[in-house]
């Protein structure tokens, strides 16, 4: 039997070329153990994240905006939400930032409610 690790996580799959692909994303407010991860491709290609930085950044509903990092495992990306993420009521707007050295690209922006 295999043990689940307790959290609210969703999967979150951004295609650089075709768009962003989401189920709808409700969180609890002030919830400690909320994740999203990130498959990223580009035209439907996976894209080697090894050599990559990847930041998500979001705007909350009283517009603070707040970078994040994020994990790489496995071939995809994680985002560990933490409490200031999940602070405020309302629509929450994310974007995510890869950067190659001098190098970024930002996806199309997707959102989150809490």
């Amino acid at each position: 039997m295999e043990i689940e690790e307790l959290s609210k996580s969703y999967v979150v799959n951004v295609d650089l070329i075709k768009g962003i692909d989401f189920p709808s994303i409700k969180f609890t407010r002030n919830d400690n153990s909320n994740k999203i991860i990130f498959n990223i491709t580009n035209n439907v290609k996976e894209v080697f994240l090894g050599n990559k930085t990847i930041t998500v950044n979001i705007r909350k509903a009283d517009n603070e905006k707040v970078i994040y990092g994020t994990k790489i495992i496995n071939g995809q990306v994680i985002w560990e939400l933490d409490l200031n993420a999940v602070a405020c009521l309302g629509l929450v707007v994310v974007t995510v930032e890869i950067y190659e050295g001098d190098n970024r690209i930002t996806s199309e922006k997707f959102s989150y409610n809490v």
